[in-house]
């Protein structure tokens, strides 16, 4: 399956934006749920879901069906998380995966 993204821009000064890390390869097991989570780096490497408005940035998780969530992207903000997991569920059209 090939997902195509479509940016537009709403506002006309935007000093910059950076595209989500994405690491679809490793959800390929079936999954049935998006969940976005706040996320604090404790340590190089190391990171843990923490209260909102504490975060360092988001990550945009599948929930397993066997159990687990794999991370799929990290952004900066809650509305990046929402907004791609909107993305998502669209292109996954409402399916389980």
């Amino acid at each position: 399956m090939k997902i195509y993204v479509s940016i537009e821009f709403v506002e006309e000064e935007i000093e910059s934006f950076d595209l989500p890390e994405f690491y679809l390869n490793e959800a390929l097991t079936p999954w049935d749920k998006i969940e976005i989570h706040p996320i604090v780096e404790i340590e190089s490497g190391v990171c843990e879901i923490i209260y909102e408005e504490k975060e360092s940035f988001w990550g945009v998780y599948l929930h397993q069906i066997e159990g687990g969530l794999k991370c799929v992207a990290d952004v900066k903000s809650k509305i990046e998380a929402d907004m791609l997991a909107e993305l998502i569920f669209r292109c996954s059209n409402s399916r389980v995966h």
